[in-house]
């Protein structure tokens, strides 16, 4: 082979001299544009890697195949599951699809399966059994993503740790089931009150009508012994009569009809006739009642008739608990826009704990029990009393020192 000639070699120099000065030129003018971009995107797989690891859950893609398998998942799978990434991926046979509960993994896949024909993202909660055997409530929400040159695809998605939201919703639904349960009884509760209540009044009307018939000798004259057991019937008849006043009232304020009938009245002058009502009754038991009330009249918007129910309810309970040789004081006075009575006795007390128990209905102390309070509604009734007036009540008391029970009233309506 004959040996290029030295024009040849000239130019073939020439050229790679220019070549090589292109290419110089292309490196200097777009290398450092390249490697920039090659920087960006490392930073940003960096970014994504760190944000995937630390996610409250464990990202994952799985193949498209029949049987979906994981070919990656984060390292948030370690917390959720106790396995590590390349134990679930594959077809190890602790790929994450085998954790799935068997009661909820068919209707897993068919939700899947579902969303990926119907080509929209699915969000659904199963169970899962991790490596500990705890079970955990999670939630996947995930959809089928293309790749690359469009045809293949991919199904990516998010498993998040949901057992907490999950018992507080089952103990969300738990509780909403007992209150339902609990005003469903009350609401039977009243109706059986109210309709017992009605009942027996009539018996009762009758039990009092004929006791005084006897009274009076109407059906012939009765011995010493004789009037003595009629007394009695009429004593606990009345008692009775009060008890279903008490069932009704409480029937009407848990049904909304209490209603009051307010007049322009003397407090002080209905405080008068109910203590004197009751100096019988503290004379028997041996007890000093004193009343102690301004000169001037205590005027006021107030239901007389239901006013003297709650001072006859609050001295009832004073006789009651003051033992022999006590004092009930009773006294009224005029504080700025308001009137206060109150009510104190020398009796038993009651312990602080106790407080919240008073003004409950169907509530009895232990001592209120053992002396046949009767149904336990009456300060629950009189706090209504009071309450629909705009006034308060409450107590004072010191266990063995005796109580104070008080309320006020407003000295014009209150609106509403």
């Amino acid at each position: 082979m004959s040996k290029p000639s030295n024009r040849a070699r000239d130019w073939k120099a020439q050229r790679d001299k220019i070549i090589g000065l292109g290419e110089t030129s292309i490196r200097k003018s777009y290398y450092p544009a390249l490697q920039e971009r090659l920087e960006e995107l490392r930073e940003n797989q960096r970014f994504l890697s760190t944000l995937m690891n630390n996610l409250p859950g464990m990202v994952y893609r799985c193949r498209d195949d029949a049987e979906r398998t994981l070919e990656f998942v984060s390292d948030g799978c370690l917390q959720l599951t106790g396995f590590q990434p390349l134990e679930l991926v594959g077809n190890h046979p602790a790929a994450f699809g085998h954790l799935i509960l068997p009661d909820d993994r068919e209707r897993a896949r068919t939700q899947i399966l579902r969303a990926v024909a119907e080509r929209r993202p699915y969000h659904i909660t199963y169970r899962i059994q991790t490596r500990q055997g705890h079970i955990k409530w999670v939630a996947d929400n995930g959809q089928m993503i293309s790749v690359t040159d469009g045809e293949s695809q991919v199904l990516e998605g998010v498993v998040a740790d949901v057992t907490e939201l999950k018992q507080a919703q089952e103990e969300l639904y738990r509780r909403t089931i007992e209150l339902q349960q609990a005003q469903e009884l009350e609401r039977l509760k009243s109706a059986f009150v109210n309709a017992v209540s009605h009942d027996l009044r009539t018996p009762l009307t009758s039990i009092i009508g004929y006791a005084e018939f006897l009274e009076d000798e109407i059906g012939g004259s009765l011995s010493g012994k004789q009037l003595e057991f009629v007394c009695q019937i009429e004593k606990n008849c009345v008692r009775l009569e009060n008890l279903l006043n008490d069932l009704l009232d409480y029937a009407r304020v848990e049904a909304g009809t209490f209603r009051l009938h307010c007049e322009e009245a003397d407090l002080a002058g209905k405080i008068r006739d109910i203590v004197s009502s009751f100096q019988p009754q503290a004379a028997t038991a041996r007890l000093d009642l004193q009343l102690q009330l301004p000169r001037e009249p205590l005027v006021s918007e107030l239901d007389p008739m239901r006013i003297g129910q709650v001072l006859a309810n609050l001295l009832s309970n004073a006789v009651k608990f003051t033992a022999p040789g006590g004092v009930i004081r009773v006294r009224a006075c005029r504080e700025g826009d308001h009137l206060r009575c109150e009510v104190e006795d020398t009796g038993e007390g009651i312990a602080e704990a106790d407080f919240p128990k008073l003004f409950q209905r169907f509530s009895q102390l232990s001592s209120g029990a053992r002396k046949k309070g009767g149904t336990g509604l009456g300060l629950n009734i009189s706090k209504a009393i009071i309450e629909a007036h705009g006034g308060t009540i409450g107590v004072q008391s010191q266990l063995g020192k005796g109580s104070t029970f008080w309320f006020t009233l407003p000295l014009r309506p209150q609106p509403g």
